[in-house]
C-alpha cells in the first residue's frame, strides 16, 4: 500500500495529504465497489490526473466529481456517472463561452450578437454530453445511508476529446 501511494505522490507532503484523505473517506463510511481497485489507488489516480499538464502547461484532463443517492446501488451509480458527464459538459460550456466572448469583444461585435453566440453554446450542452459517450469513473465509491446508497464518482475526461466534441457540435448546429 505504501509503495502504491508513494509512486503517485510527488512529495512527502502529498503522500501525507493523500493518506489523510483516505482516512477521512473511510471514517465517513465510504468503500469501493467489489472488484475495483483499492481506494488508495483510485484516489491517487484522480490526484495524478488533476496535476497532469501538457507541454504548454494546460491540464490534460477535465476532472469532475458527482454524487447520487438511490435505493438501488446500480441506479445511484448510473445517476452519479451521468451527473459527472453533465459537469464535464458544463465546464466546457463555461470555457467556450468565456473564450468566445473575449474573442468577439475584441472584434467589437454587437452585444446582441455576443449574447446569441453565448446562447448557442448553452444550447449545445446536452448534445456535448451525449457526444462524450460513456465516461469511465476513475474513483467510484459508495456508502449506505439507511435504506439508500450514496455513490460518489470522479471522472477524468481528456480535455482534447472534450473540446473536439464541443467544436463538432457547434460546427454541426443548424442555427449557425
Amino acid at each position: 500500500l505504501l509503495t502504491t501511494l508513494f509512486s503517485f505522490a510527488q512529495s512527502d507532503a502529498q503522500l501525507k495529504e493523500l493518506k489523510k484523505e483516505i482516512k477521512r473517506l473511510e471514517k465517513e463510511g465510504w468503500v469501493t465497489f467489489p472488484g475495483s481497485l483499492p481506494l488508495s489507488e483510485q484516489l491517487a489516480t484522480v490526484w495524478q490526473k488533476q496535476r497532469l499538464k501538457d507541454e504548454r502547461g494546460m491540464s490534460v484532463f477535465v476532472v469532475t466529481d458527482a454524487q447520487a443517492t438511490a435505493n438501488v446501488k446500480s441506479v445511484a451509480e448510473a445517476q452519479a456517472i451521468e451527473f459527472a458527464k453533465i459537469a464535464v459538459a458544463g465546464l466546457i460550456e463555461s470555457a467556450l463561452i468565456s473564450v468566445m466572448e473575449a474573442n468577439l469583444s475584441n472584434a467589437r461585435i454587437a452585444k446582441d450578437e455576443l449574447q446569441s453566440v453565448s446562447e448557442l453554446v448553452r444550447q449545445t450542452k446536452n448534445t456535448i454530453t451525449t457526444r462524450l459517450g460513456y465516461v469511465e469513473p476513475v474513483l467510484k465509491i459508495y456508502r449506505q445511508q439507511g435504506n439508500a446508497y450514496e455513490v460518489s464518482v470522479h471522472v477524468c475526461y481528456p480535455l482534447k476529446q472534450t473540446v473536439e466534441a464541443a467544436k463538432s457540435v457547434i460546427a454541426n448546429n443548424p442555427s449557425n
